[in-house]
């Protein structure tokens, strides 16, 4: 009897029968020949059948667990010479038409219909990695990945996302065609990719910000490409020159005088990059005036000096984390906001502050570490109806705005300016970039900061630095772009410095106690029968008879405070180191006083209310 009608009769042997031995019945069920014959059935429904009769008759015998183990391996035997036969069937690996790169996979075929491995279609698409982005600041990496659907298209992710099969699912949304079901085959797929092609994925050196990146300049250095957040792609984009460069500097020349506001944008524009070079702070120049004298054509002309002003200028609905990150994406170019006003459901005072600290929040991360804080050196230019500077502002907050008020027009002709500035953009911003290496910017600076000190002693340090670095600006430009000498330079900025430093508040005026003392006097003054002590009237202290000093209820003054904006205990601690409170007995800025006839607890003020 051959070996094949024995393996068949094992298929008629009736393993109930007694005289069977155990022995028998377990070499006969396990036999490796032929189990291999029922494993490789094409029927599906066949082999499943006998596999199953087959265990049934282990468990008999209490050897399942050693059955199943025996089938295990036999499959995997099977599965590999089929996974061979498929590599010697299909000896091309991967072949796309018109494919960015040629990469090798040996576990994996692929053609237009999409990627194989054995027989299983892994994607039904074209689908390779095509280069790797690797962030010159923070190491990170990110993949760019081509895929196919009818014509090729490009992806960017982060590397951990085809990592991870829950978070390779969303890139379904770019037209990646994963879904639950395929997404293990796929994060398998493209790390076998990387592995097998490390030598071939060209590696990108990569950025996710503008201005400089260590002693190079984005985008101005073409071996730095930018792979940060796509909603910036449109601004990163608009960054190129279009038209003349000699065009927009005679306009500039020509209307450079018309007004203290388009000198100040202009050179604003020009220092955000200096700002970095002096290890300065970032600050605001902000220009106010009704509608219509061309604080918007202004903000586009200071755009102009980097790129096309329609699509650089940013849009201001955007959240406090928003205005964060977008500030760190201009990161030494100047971030300019027309309109500021329009900014709603946000606290305007806490964005103008955190853009002026240039760092964002500090944040946890979902491991339980921290997340990189975003920083930034900038001016943010920026225009509104009203001043930016409010009567309750912070003394911080105040220091770092220099506000610039239009009362007639910025400019005599705004059209030409529109117009202009509007085919001709781009060129100086790089010109400038690349000649700035040739000036000494800290000296430049030094005189101009010293030269303010003693001129403008009145002016608070904050302020200082950001009119002598506007002041550097201006010059550099005479320097580069009008061709002055050294001397004509520096005296051609001199006015315009003396003009822009009358327009700042002086120390005290932006001191905070000082603002709101000024405020409570006059409120007194306004509602002098409140403290008269007529009762039909609703009463909030007492004036003195001599007019020298007033008791005000300390819950009165609080509440009008709070709602002017004012920090009620700040002001308290300033008022008192100021020597305008008359401390208790205790000590302490509230002292207990009647009013009404019932005891309460107040501040008494000195103050003069006489005529």
């Amino acid at each position: 009897m051959t070996r094949q009608e024995k393996l068949n009769r094992l298929d008629d042997i009736d393993f109930t029968q007694e005289q069977t031995s155990k022995s028998n019945l377990w070499e006969g069920i396990t036999s490796r020949d032929y189990l291999y014959s029922i494993l490789r059935n094409k029927d599906t429904v066949e082999r499943e059948c006998k596999i199953s009769d087959l265990r049934t008759k282990a468990k008999m015998l209490r050897s399942t667990k050693e059955f199943d183990d025996i089938v295990k391996t036999i499959k995997a035997g099977i599965e590999e010479q089929e996974r061979e036969e498929f590599l010697r069937q299909n000896p091309n690996g991967l072949y796309f038409d018109n494919c960015p790169i040629q990469l090798n996979c040996s576990e994996y075929r692929g053609n237009e219909s999409g990627i194989y491995s054995y027989k299983l279609q892994i994607i039904p698409q074209p689908l390779v990695i095509t280069r790797i982005f690797k962030d010159t600041e923070t190491h990170e990496e990110k993949i760019e990945i081509a895929a196919k659907n009818g014509k090729w298209f490009y992806v960017t992710v982060d590397k951990e996302m085809i990592a991870n099969r829950n978070k390779i699912v969303s890139m379904s949304n770019s037209g990646i065609l994963v879904t639950s079901k395929n997404a293990d085959g796929i994060v398998a797929y493209l790390l076998s990719l990387q592995v097998e092609n490390a030598d071939v994925i060209p590696v990108v050196n990569c950025v996710s910000h503008l201005g400089f990146v260590r002693k190079r300049f984005v985008p101005y250095d073409a071996d730095l490409i930018y792979s940060g957040d796509p909603s910036y792609n449109d601004i990163y984009k608009s960054i190129c020159s279009h038209g003349e460069l000699a065009k927009w500097v005679s306009l500039y020349h020509s209307v450079r005088n018309d007004s203290l506001a388009v000198r100040a944008v202009i050179a604003s524009s020009f220092v955000s990059p200096l700002l970095r070079i002096l290890d300065k702070l970032s600050f605001f120049t902000h220009i106010s005036g009704n509608s219509g004298t061309g604080k918007t054509v202004a903000l586009r002309f200071a755009a102009s000096v980097w790129g096309n002003p329609e699509t650089y200028i940013k849009n201001l609905n955007s959240t406090k984390v928003g205005f964060e990150r977008t500030a760190y994406f201009y990161h030494n170019l100047p971030l300019i906001l027309d309109e500021l006003q329009t900014i709603k459901n946000i606290n305007l005072a806490e964005v103008i502050y955190m853009l002026a600290q240039g760092q964002g929040k500090i944040r946890g991360t979902a491991n339980g570490g921290v997340d990189t804080v975003l920083n930034w050196r900038l001016c943010n230019i920026t225009s509104g109806e009203q001043p930016l500077t409010r009567e309750n502002s912070n003394t911080g907050e105040i220091n770092r705005i220099i506000d610039i008020y239009v009362k007639d027009k910025v400019f005599n002709d705004p059209t030409r300016i529109y117009n202009v500035s509007s085919e001709n953009y781009g060129h100086i911003g790089q010109y400038f970039i690349e000649h700035l290496h040739e000036y000494d910017v800290k000296k430049i600076y030094a005189v101009w900061e010293s030269f303010i000190i003693q001129e403008n002693k009145d002016v608070s340090g904050k302020h200082t630095m950001s009119i002598a670095a506007i002041m550097t600006a201006d010059e550099l430009i005479n320097l580069m772009l009008f061709k002055m000498n050294d001397t004509d330079a520096h005296n051609d900025t001199l006015d315009f410095c003396r003009k822009l430093s009358a327009t700042v508040v002086t120390t005290d005026e932006s001191d905070l106690a000082t603002r709101a003392y000024d405020f409570i006097c006059g409120w007194v003054a306004e509602n002098q029968r409140n403290f008269s002590g007529i009762e039909t009237y609703p009463q909030w202290g007492y004036i003195s008879t001599g007019k020298t000093t007033v008791d005000i209820s300390g819950v009165i003054l609080n509440e009008v405070l709070s709602k002017n904006g004012f920090n009620y205990k700040a002001v308290l601690k300033g008022l008192s180191e100021r020597n305008l409170l008359i401390n208790g007995n205790d000590g302490k800025n509230t002292k207990p006083f009647r009013l009404c006839g019932v005891l309460t607890r107040g501040i008494e003020f000195k103050i003069n209310l006489q005529v």
